[in-house]
């Protein structure tokens, strides 16, 4: 397989979010319902989290929660930082790097992506890969 094309994906294609307002919107209206058990939390400040036997506590300023598992995506340099780092719960930092792979010859199914791919090294934390491609020779790695 010869790569004809690499380049990192920063200028041409940035970063996108979700309007908070609208993610909410939508929540509520497709996600939360009467039968459902999924909650969304706001306004709620995390002061503790502490893992026990068969559960992680969660001590936020209003309440006191309990769950099996828990990913926070509070990092380094924010002002919750500390408290992850004090309570020993494992904590999310999400950085995300893209490539733009052309190569000479046909090497991808343009109709299937791959979603977070764990076959990959997990020396430094959760590590995942995804391909998006776009024809059968280029994508986004």
């Amino acid at each position: 397989m010869k790569i004809i094309r690499l380049r990192k994906l920063r200028k041409k294609f940035s970063y996108k979010q979700i309007y908070a307002p609208q993610f909410f919107s939508h929540f509520h209206s497709n996600w939360k319902t009467a039968e459902s058990n999924i909650e969304l939390f706001l306004g709620e400040r995390v002061e503790k989290l502490t893992e026990q036997n068969e559960f992680v506590e969660i001590i936020t300023n209003q309440e006191i929660w309990q769950a099996q598992l828990i990913f926070d995506a509070r990092h380094e340099g924010s002002s919750y930082f500390e408290v992850v780092k004090k309570s020993k719960a494992v904590y999310l930092h999400q950085t995300f790097l893209g490539w733009e792979v052309e190569f000479a010859d046909d090497v991808f199914d343009e109709k299937k992506a791959t979603l977070m791919d764990f076959r990959t090294i997990q020396i430094e934390g959760v590590n995942f890969i995804y391909v998006l491609p776009y024809t059968k020779k280029a994508g986004f790695d």
